[in-house]
């Protein structure tokens, strides 16, 4: 072996991080007032940033695995993980708050859960009677509902009774309906 100096070539490079965070779940939303707190469960990343609550018209940003946020008439909401270098993670599941008024409200469901069943979707206390067309479903004093109506469809319109018109909220599945059958 020879002594002395010796050359090598040198090389250069860069790491490009380009792996998203992990995407925040077991979603829960619920009234209080006029607002809704949305919270949910995170298992935070090492190079975590924040959360990016995004609504239909405004987008807001915490550190914090919950959130509270004034609720007008209607939002929906999804959550995404950030990291420190931008990258967002899989959108969470959707949340809709509609801002309910005392007696019959009319509106429609454009997210629901997996089960759409009304004994489900309608689980606040606030709420005791829904009527669609042609079906009908009240809440016993038990909490479960009764009548014809047994699931809650994204393609029609109910009139859903407040007593007290508080938030409800629904967490699921953003549903996208382009055809409707007017009557």
């Amino acid at each position: 072996m020879e002594e002395g100096n010796f050359l090598s070539e040198t090389a250069q490079g860069y790491s490009v991080d380009n792996i998203h965070p992990s995407t925040p779940d077991n979603i829960f939303a619920s009234g209080l007032g006029d607002d809704v707190n949305i919270s949910w469960n995170y298992a935070a990343d090492f190079d975590f940033n924040h959360h990016q609550i995004t609504g239909l018209n405004n987008t807001l940003y915490t550190t914090e695995n919950q959130i509270d946020i004034l609720v007008s008439d209607y939002d929906e909401y999804f959550i995404n993980s950030v990291d420190i270098n931008e990258n967002l993670s899989d959108k969470s599941d959707d949340i809709s708050a509609h801002n309910m008024h005392y007696g019959m409200n009319l509106i429609s469901f454009s997210v629901l859960p997996e089960d759409n069943d009304v004994n489900n979707v309608l689980s606040s206390e606030d709420v005791t009677q829904i009527i669609g067309e042609g079906v009908a479903a009240s809440v016993l004093p038990n909490g479960l509902w009764v009548g014809s109506l047994n699931n809650v469809e994204v393609d029609r319109g109910y009139w859903v009774k407040s007593d007290n018109g508080k938030i409800l909220s629904v967490v699921g599945e953003k549903q996208y309906n382009t055809s409707y059958n007017l009557h």
